[in-house]
């Protein structure tokens, strides 16, 4: 399998689908408006901010959790040392080690680490993987960050944390993006050109007043071909 659709989840093929979609269904809709003389351009402007906004949104979350440091594995009965209050909600997160604790290392298992654990992961004999690169979890206290909680019997996960780059995820996301961009500047300028676009657009009267008298010869003759033509 080539590195791209290894690269691309379920969630990924899902919005490209979606977008797509909802990208010609505006398009034809909007061109069938714009030849029935009438536009709801608004709305259909808004479905796409919409869509733009939330594949953004999805992008920087793969983005985010992205930091493709080495990772070090450890099995053994796992204990509790200390609970921390979540930077996060209200729940709390756990400084554990792997016995014997006087050679462990210090690890820590954020929130939905800590809540996986919890529920049921009380098994004799886990294995945790972590990352190499420590952080600071309170003042003068440096941990590693549980990434991974698998049952050494078993290899049942409880929990996994995705810490890859994922270039061509992060590329679909964003090419999404920029085909709804695309699509609302299309919309928008069919919209402008539509015939009843062009009928609403009157000229104000202050500003044939303002404009110099060639200018505005020039306007209402064109005003007054326009209107021989549709008779």
């Amino acid at each position: 399998m080539s590195p791209l659709l290894q690269d691309l989840d379920v969630l990924t093929w899902v919005a490209t689908g979606a977008t797509f979609l909802v990208c010609t269904i505006i398009v034809a809709t909007v061109v069938v408006e714009r030849r029935a003389s009438s536009s709801n351009i608004g709305a259909r402007l808004g479905i796409l901010v919409g869509c733009g906004f939330l594949l953004v949104v999805l992008a920087f979350d793969v983005i985010g959790g992205a930091s493709d440091a080495p990772h070090r594995l450890i099995s053994g009965s796992v204990q509790i040392t200390r609970r921390l209050p979540s930077i996060r909600h209200s729940g709390h997160r756990l400084l554990v080690c792997v016995s014997p604790c006087e050679t462990s290392p210090r690890l820590l298992m954020h929130d939905e680490a800590s809540d996986a654990f919890e529920r049921g992961t009380r098994v004799s004999n886990l294995t945790l993987g972590y990352l190499l690169k420590s952080e600071e979890a309170a003042r003068g206290l440096w941990v590693y960050d549980v990434v991974d909680i698998v049952n050494t019997e078993t290899g049942r996960s409880y929990y996994h944390r995705d810490t890859n780059h994922h270039l061509f995820r992060v590329a679909f996301l964003f090419g999404d993006a920029l085909l709804v961009l695309l699509t609302g500047v299309l919309c928008a300028r069919l919209a402008a050109s539509s015939p009843a676009a062009e009928e609403n657009a009157e000229i104000d009267p202050e500003v044939l007043r303002a404009m110099p008298s060639g200018l505005t010869s020039i306007h209402l003759t064109d005003a007054e071909s326009r209107a021989e033509s549709e008779k």
